[in-house]
């Protein structure tokens, strides 16, 4: 699993409590991650998160194809998985509604 901590913030307040990034964005609720290989295809999502909302991975813009939309309730950490599939290269945006930590995210091979 990717650690949060390896992702760029786009306009967001953030602080570390134990392992969990917390995130607060002024303007819009996104996370991106730049040029994110999958090689020939990708075919799962899988993030370690705890709090209520949702997590919508999205491909090459914030507003982009819906990748993977996961939609969690846990008071302690747990890991939410759905399928997920695209191949090459792009551009990942988590966007996100609610308050909760971000702990860990993954992606699935073949």
């Amino acid at each position: 699993m990717h650690n949060a901590e390896e992702v760029y913030l786009t306009d967001c307040e953030f602080a570390k409590k134990e392992n969990d990034i917390y995130v607060k964005c002024k303007n819009e609720n996104v996370i991106a991650v730049k040029g994110v290989d999958f090689g020939d295809k990708c075919r799962g999502f899988a993030a370690k998160v705890r709090g209520s909302g949702t997590l919508e991975v999205r491909l090459d813009k914030p507003d982009g194809e819906v990748l993977s939309a996961l939609k969690f309730d846990a008071d302690d950490r747990a890991v939410y998985y759905n399928d997920a599939e695209t191949d090459g290269r792009h551009d990942l945006f988590f966007v996100f509604d609610g308050e909760f930590g971000f702990d860990e995210w993954q992606f699935a091979g073949k």
